[in-house]
């Protein structure tokens, strides 16, 4: 947050801002996810899931379907 601040008011003020340099986090595929997926082709919901990749939740009707 303090970060932010910092950038915000620099901004405001016409400053240059300047980003800490952090690495970007990546992730790896996961092992157990066929990487032949494409749009508009049919999957399984598992029963476990709890949201979409989207970060909304899976309705309860929606699992295992």
């Amino acid at each position: 947050m303090t970060q932010l601040e910092k950038d915000l008011k620099a901004k405001y003020r016409g400053d240059t801002i300047v980003s800490p340099s952090t690495p970007l986090v990546t992730e790896k595929p996961k092992s157990n996810v066929p990487s032949n997926i494409v749009v508009g082709a049919k999957v399984k919901i598992l029963p476990s899931a709890k949201k979409y990749a989207t970060g909304q939740a899976i309705p309860a009707f929606i699992k295992g379907s």
